[in-house]
């Protein structure tokens, strides 16, 4: 799982003191890809609509 290869990375090559900051741009990414999934089934939904209401 990329979690558990990221989490392992930031352990052996991160400094410590930088670690909160690792996890921080972790955590603003994967919202990040939240919002973009969340957008993507949205147009799914109305694309879809729109071929049903065409029919």
């Amino acid at each position: 799982m990329q979690i558990d290869r990221l989490s392992q990375f930031i352990q052996d090559e991160v400094p410590e003191e930088l670690h909160g900051r690792a996890w921080g741009l972790v955590v603003d990414e994967l919202r990040r890809v939240d919002t973009e999934i969340e957008r993507m089934v949205e147009e799914s939904k109305v694309e879809q609509q729109a071929d049903t209401d065409e029919y």
